[in-house]
């Protein structure tokens, strides 16, 4: 028997190779190695970018909350201190907290401003629980026990809660002496009955007339004549106001 020795060609030994690796346990190696690399990689960097300090810009009470929210979580790395997704955990963890940004700072560093929200006054729901309220009449959180506000209560029912912070924000803003002056506030059949300080008391009609009658109220008590005594004021009737001095308490 006669053998040719003939020289494989280059091209010969590529197929080869190629035959070689393209059983499938070869090819799910390859891709397992390339996935365990680049996962290994991607958490390696990630713990790298993880954050080990920040700054806050904001009140004590809220840098406070934050910084001891911040020392608390598990963990900061890349993934779980992305500024929207932080925001997002913070603002739920700390409802005092009106709006909050938050900016990373190449390797380590949080860059975090928070403004607090403003508290208007205290709600009292149909279950007794006791709220903070803001400036745009949401309930935010419970009152802390032994949490001292110094705020109005407004004892009123959910779908009337809304107006009843707008009327207080008003006496706030336009009337702050009455606004400091004012205890309680109630929904009742036919309008707002206000407890203020020194017995004081007003018996309002709702909607646009209680801003009116208030500031109508306002200027007349200015007048010597009513000003050296606190009242008991009932305007509900419209054309006919009630004065009762506060001492002798009692319904107008």
């Amino acid at each position: 028997m006669i053998r040719n020795n003939q020289r494989r060609t280059p091209g010969r030994k590529i197929s080869a190779i190629w035959l070689q690796w393209s059983h499938p346990a070869q090819r799910l190696a390859v891709i397992i190695l390339a996935v365990g690399v680049t996962l290994g990689t991607g958490w390696w960097l990630n713990g790298l970018a993880s954050i080990s300090k920040w700054q806050i810009q904001a009140s004590p009470e809220i840098k406070r909350q934050l910084q001891a929210e911040l020392q608390a979580m598990e963990s900061l790395d890349f993934v779980h201190s992305q500024p929207d997704r932080l925001k997002s955990v913070l603002l739920e963890r700390i409802p005092d907290i009106a709006t909050i940004t938050i900016q990373r700072r190449l390797p380590d560093t949080l860059l975090i401003a928070a403004e607090p929200r403003q508290r208007l006054a205290l709600w009292q729901n149909g279950e007794g629980a006791i709220y903070l309220v803001d400036e745009k009449g949401q309930p935010f959180r419970l009152r802390h026990a032994n949490e001292s506000t110094n705020l109005p209560i407004l004892r009123v029912s959910k779908e009337k809660l809304i107006e009843s912070t707008e009327l207080m924000l008003q006496i706030k803003q336009q009337w702050p002496e009455w606004y400091t002056a004012t205890s309680e506030m109630f929904d009742e059949q036919t309008g707002w009955k206000i407890n203020l300080s020194h017995q004081q008391q007003w018996r309002i009609p709702f909607g646009l007339r209680a801003r009116h009658d208030i500031e109508a109220v306002t200027e007349l008590l200015k007048s010597k004549r009513w000003s050296q005594r606190y009242w008991r004021i009932n305007t509900r009737l419209g054309d006919r106001w009630f004065f009762r001095p506060a001492e002798k308490g009692g319904l107008v």
